[in-house]
């Protein structure tokens, strides 16, 4: 009895932790709205007036595109920005569902929660729940962000696909309609590679066949939502490979580099600062990819993988792919690092292992964590008001959440090597068990010489 009262602690102590934070913020909507601007803002991130405004602004999109005015160009409430197919969604109500669609949203992303593998112990719930009552978290719920749609698309597909051929058959068309609603889901179509070659082609012919077909049909609208992306600054929680290469060479308010840039302009003609960006990107890469190296040995990893518990590794996979897709792929608000929860089943489950790979879970278990906070120290973050109040002059504050910003996304870079190391390691596992063995020796072969394993 005891043990069944534990487990079910243990499973659910994190949802009910959200949900009773997203329940207590909505009362203090409603009863004190100022002290809840205050305590989101001292969480690190500024609310808008009203709660779920990401969600009411694709609620009024959808009305507005039904009486014919087009959303793509500036109108009252911006510019539209999403797939196309949103606004073919006529059953969606107008703006007087913001807010219970938006709760709908909240608590379904704390119920996703609860799906997850359980922590295994005390000690493994602790991160896992400072990780989800984090300001990626708030955020995403504040905004009520399609993104919160996402992560439990995401997770009921994660566990379809650890069930036979039917269900991974509708894990996989819920990934192709996610994907048409928010683009970046597909990146999950690598876990297809799981599947026999047959089913592996079935499955991506039929996924690239709707994506092809909804591309041709949409091809006007998804450029113009494309162009209507906004991006990020700097120094914020947002988060993509192009930040730091963009900072470095000058390209924000740093004067610095930009007289690098000219000097090595006049030495060489054909210098540019995209040539810069491409260098310093590659050189990132490359450190990075050297840093796991020497922490990681290639053979050890697919041993370490093989070993995980098939729910703990699927989740890891999952949160791998969406990460480490987004951060390459472009700008990302902070509100997508949700999807990092994905990986700590799988990392602390790994950090339980007494192995050679231990230290570089519990790396990862430690950078996971301290990305879903990033916020809070940011500039828009109270880090820097606590700084000035504490008598730290307004330079020297802004140095500090400048390198404290620095120092973040270099752990975004070692946390993306990580999980694409992981990805490619289980990618080469499903590769051995399909591709004929003369073939799969010499790739292994190959890939352990070049790695260093």
């Amino acid at each position: 009895m005891a043990t069944g009262v534990r487990c079910l602690a243990l499973r659910f102590t994190i949802p009910a932790a959200g949900l009773a934070a997203t329940i207590a913020l909505a009362l203090l909507y409603q009863l004190d709205p100022e002290s809840y601007y205050q305590i989101l803002a001292l969480i690190g991130f500024r609310p808008n007036r009203y709660p779920f405004s990401d969600f009411q602004a694709v609620l009024e999109s959808v009305d507005y595109w039904q009486h014919g005015i087009d959303v793509y160009e500036i109108y009252e409430k911006g510019r539209f920005s999403y797939p196309p197919l949103w606004l073919r969604f006529a059953f969606l109500p107008g703006v007087e569902g913001t807010n219970p669609l938006g709760l709908c949203l909240a608590v379904s992303f704390f119920l996703a929660l609860a799906i997850l593998p359980p922590p295994g112990s005390g000690k493994e719930l602790l991160p896992r729940l400072v990780a989800t009552l984090s300001p990626v978290t708030a955020f995403a719920v504040e905004r009520g962000n399609i993104d919160l749609l996402m992560f439990g698309i995401a997770t009921v597909a994660g566990v379809l696909l650890l069930g036979p051929l039917r269900r991974r058959a509708t894990a996989y068309a819920m990934i192709v309609i996610a994907a048409l609603l928010k683009i970046y889901p597909l990146v999950l179509m690598v876990l297809t590679l799981r599947e026999r070659p047959r089913v592996f082609l079935l499955v991506n012919g039929a996924a690239a066949a709707i994506v092809l077909a909804t591309g041709v049909y949409f091809h006007g609208e998804i450029a113009r939502a494309l162009l209507n992306l906004g991006p990020s600054g700097p120094f914020s929680s947002a988060f993509g490979a192009h930040y730091l290469p963009d900072v470095i060479v000058g390209m924000d308010t740093l004067p610095l580099p930009d007289v690098i840039v000219g000097m090595l302009g006049m030495l060489h003609p054909g210098f540019s600062p995209r040539l810069v960006r491409l260098a310093i990107f590659a050189a990132l890469f490359l450190a990075m990819a050297g840093w796991f190296f020497r922490m990681v040995r290639w053979r050890n990893l697919r041993s370490a993988l093989t070993r995980l518990p098939v729910s703990e590794k699927m989740f890891l996979l999952i949160g791998a792919a969406l990460i480490g897709g987004c951060f390459f792929a472009g700008t990302n608000n902070g509100y997508r690092g949700i999807h990092l929860l994905f990986t700590l089943p799988g990392l602390l489950a790994k950090a339980r292992m007494e192995d050679d790979e231990r230290r570089m879970a519990v790396q990862g278990c430690v950078l996971v964590v301290a990305l879903t906070w990033a916020g809070f120290f940011m500039q828009q973050g109270p880090f820097r008001q606590i700084l000035l109040a504490l008598g730290i002059g307004k330079f020297a504050s802004a140095a500090v959440v400048g390198f404290l910003w620095l120092l973040s996304q270099i752990a975004w870079w070692q946390v993306v090597t990580l999980f694409i190391a992981i990805l490619i390691a289980c990618c080469s596992t499903w590769l051995e068990a399909v591709m004929p063995a003369r073939i799969m020796g010499r790739v292994q072969l190959w890939t352990e010489r070049s790695l260093g394993a």
